[in-house]
């Protein structure tokens, strides 16, 4: 399977202090890891096995203030459905100023 065959994967991806932020906001925090390490490693193993299956991940690193405004501009709450429509969306548009090439 080429690069472009491979199907784009938006994962959403969080450094420590966002990681935080989501913790203490998300409406669905007791279905998250309990911790930023728990959580990367998982991510980690995830991303691997995606990898292993042919399948292209673009990682969308989550700014939770950005995020909690298109909640806001989009009627929605934070949580995991949320989370990957947003994630979506960031990788379409990063898509189209690519010339519409997944990256």
């Amino acid at each position: 399977m080429t690069n472009d065959e491979k199907i784009g994967i938006a994962f959403c991806w969080y450094e420590p202090s966002e990681w935080e932020i989501l913790k203490r906001t998300a409406t669905d925090a007791d279905t998250l890891d309990d911790t930023y390490k728990e959580w990367k490693s998982n991510a980690n193993r995830a991303i691997s096995e995606f990898k292993t299956r042919g399948m292209r991940i673009n990682k969308i690193s989550m700014k939770m203030r950005e995020f909690k405004s298109w909640c806001e501009e989009n009627n929605c709450v934070n949580n995991s459905e949320a989370r990957s429509q947003y994630a979506v969306g960031k990788l379409q548009n990063r898509t189209r100023n690519q010339g519409g090439q997944i990256p």
